[in-house]
């Protein structure tokens, strides 16, 4: 199919998009990226459709043409109080998307069930990066956190005081700056990785699943029924289920070198074979075609 991709291309960071891109093209499509901030909109029909993820320019999205699809990554509604106005903001967003657009795709499956015409659709790992990292030389770092806290609302904040009163200085918090093969090292080099117990449900987690478990990592994860169907607990990974299991399992698993590198080992295996981003639009591409009768 041909594909116009307007999205933050060249933005760095994680780089989901231009995985996406990379994905879409070994799938043997063909994709035409766009940086959304130079897009008004399009007059041609040379494309199958327009994919997007959080586009703000609602004039663009009416003016162009070819069927438009978006896929968003963000978590719509969370009970925090401390974030009422960011979700309220988000949800008008959706709301909009879904009246401007002809297909759209939530890795947020409870938004899935809340809105109509929404396809749940998790994000993946970056296949132009995955595998184990190499371990920096005369480090160790037994537990590590990688993610924002800043306007992540006050349970996440409450999440990293509490591990950084328990554990400091064997608590290492990156919070940006640190991407693909760098990531991949800096997991080599830790022991356990933990991920927060906010914001998660039994249909959303972040993609730090796909990207620890790609780059080879050992990781702690609060439970989520459908989560299960993607990773079995005790076998890819090892799910918590309050605050007080988790500091109960990494003490444990600290201690048990054996047992964290073989339940890494798999869930490396599991993420190349089923859980990377040419998986996600394989799906994604399936669903459209499916959805506009093409």
């Amino acid at each position: 199919m041909k594909i116009l991709y307007v999205a933050k291309h060249g933005s760095g960071g994680n780089d989901d998009e231009e995985a996406i891109a990379h994905a879409l093209r070994q799938l043997g499509h063909q994709v035409t990226c766009v940086n959304e901030r130079g897009f008004d909109g399009l007059t041609s029909t040379k494309y199958d459709f327009m994919l997007c993820h959080h586009f703000h320019n609602f004039d663009a999205l009416k003016a162009c043409i070819a069927p438009k699809v978006f896929w968003c990554f963000d978590r719509i509604h969370d009970d925090d109080p401390t974030l009422a106005r960011r979700c309220e903001e988000r949800g008008a967003w959706l709301a909009r998307m879904i009246e401007l657009c002809h297909v759209g795709f939530m890795t947020d499956g409870d938004a899935v069930t809340q809105w109509n015409r929404l396809h749940w659709l998790p994000q993946g790992a970056d296949e132009r990066v995955v595998g184990r990292g190499t371990k920096v030389p005369h480090r160790d770092i037994p537990i590590l956190f990688t993610g924002a806290v800043r306007g992540c609302g006050a349970k996440r904040q409450s999440f990293v005081d509490e591990m950084v009163a328990r554990y400091s200085p064997n608590f290492v918090h990156v919070v940006k700056g640190i991407h693909g093969r760098a990531m991949a090292d800096l997991i080599a080099t830790s022991r356990i990785v933990v991920a927060p117990d906010f914001p998660i449900s039994d249909r959303y987690w972040s993609n730090r699943v796909y990207n620890v478990l790609g780059f080879g990592g050992f990781l702690l994860h609060p439970r989520c029924t459908e989560l299960s169907k993607h990773y079995t607990s005790g076998v890819h990974y090892i799910a918590y289920d309050s605050r007080e299991q988790l500091h109960q399992l990494i003490d444990d698993y600290l201690r048990l070198d054996l047992s964290r590198q073989l339940v890494q080992q798999r869930a490396l295996d599991c993420t190349i074979k089923e859980h990377t981003y040419r998986h996600r639009c394989e799906q994604l591409v399936a669903t459209v075609k499916e959805v506009l009768g093409v």
